[in-house]
């Protein structure tokens, strides 16, 4: 099978963060990338899109402050089809009535505290799988918007 790599525009990104709520949000620990699987809402608008968090105040998230990046994606073996979607930004605190939607963490046990991504950077890929003789080969590759 041979892969074709697709480079999605930037509203399309948008629409398959919204379409998904579980990801990987990596920051910084201790020096180096740490990636936690997260739940997620995407909200505000094109222009000014960001991603809420509801976790509790002692997790490493919780007590985060910096840059960060989200991976969301989707991959269907299968059917040979696969979608990633990075984005890149600030993680910073929310406090008080933000009227903001809950993103449904899996573990819900005092996870009271929210955290958004402000996004400076968005790219993302789409895969279509083809039959081949010679295997598969992906070629992953990152492109600011």
């Amino acid at each position: 099978m041979s892969t074709e790599r697709f480079e999605l525009q930037r509203w399309e990104c948008l629409d398959l963060l919204r379409s998904a709520h579980i990801g990987r949000i990596c920051i910084i620990d201790h020096g180096y990338p740490l990636a936690l699987p997260v739940n997620y809402r995407l909200v505000g608008t094109e222009s000014e899109p960001q991603v809420v968090m509801r976790t509790s105040a002692e997790t490493l998230l919780g007590r985060y402050g910096g840059p960060a990046s989200l991976e969301a994606d989707m991959i269907d073996e299968a059917a040979g089809e696969a979608w990633s979607v990075i984005v890149r930004g600030q993680v910073r605190h929310v406090s008080g009535a933000h009227g903001l939607p809950d993103p449904g963490p899996w573990l819900i046990d005092d996870r009271h505290h929210w955290v958004a991504l402000d996004l400076a950077a968005i790219s993302g890929r789409r895969f279509i799988g083809r039959a081949a003789p010679d295997g598969v080969a992906v070629d992953w590759e990152l492109r600011k918007s």
